[in-house]
């Protein structure tokens, strides 16, 4: 009966020393750390590919009505971090008909971007560098229709010009 007690505490203990509050605190490599956003407020808690920085530009910038064009992989993080900014996309497949995913793969291949978000009225488009290589050389190219207005080391983000 001891032991089981034992080896409760001990499960219990590394549960406990695992949660965010104190998992900064342990000896995790710095590859390991690299794998993480950089949030002091969440450390070890966002992946590195999350575009925190991003989201805390456009929380202060975008305005009220914009229509946001992004990166599949961070549509859910965008829905919970702006919950009023309607995403484009997001990795729930099943709830998009396939049209739609046929267009944003059109868009994010850089094929007559500028004209199929405009379509849908998108004002802005957060991307990420090395996700949709395409999409961010063809907007590169177009700059009498979107400027750059935001960049990090992974994302960027295009507003489009009236």
């Amino acid at each position: 009966m001891a032991i089981n007690a034992v080896i409760a505490a001990v499960l219990l203990g590394l549960l406990l020393v695992c949660q965010p509050p104190l998992r900064n605190s342990l000896p995790f490599p710095r590859p390991y750390r690299e794998l993480f956003a950089n949030v002091p407020s969440a450390p070890l808690t966002y992946d590195a590919s999350t575009p925190v920085e991003a989201v805390e530009w456009m929380r202060a910038h975008l305005p009220a009505d914009a229509r946001l064009f992004n990166t599949m992989q961070v549509g859910s993080y965008l829905i919970w971090a702006l919950p009023t900014t309607p995403v484009f996309i997001d990795t729930r497949v099943e709830l998009f008909p396939p049209k739609l995913w046929e267009r944003y793969i059109e868009i994010s291949n850089g094929r007559d971007s500028t004209s199929l978000l405009r379509e849908d009225a998108v004002s802005h488009v957060l991307l990420q560098r090395d996700v949709q290589p395409e999409l961010l050389a063809r907007l590169e190219q177009e700059q009498q229709h979107w400027q750059l207005v935001y960049e990090d080391k992974k994302f960027v983000i295009y507003e489009y010009k009236q």
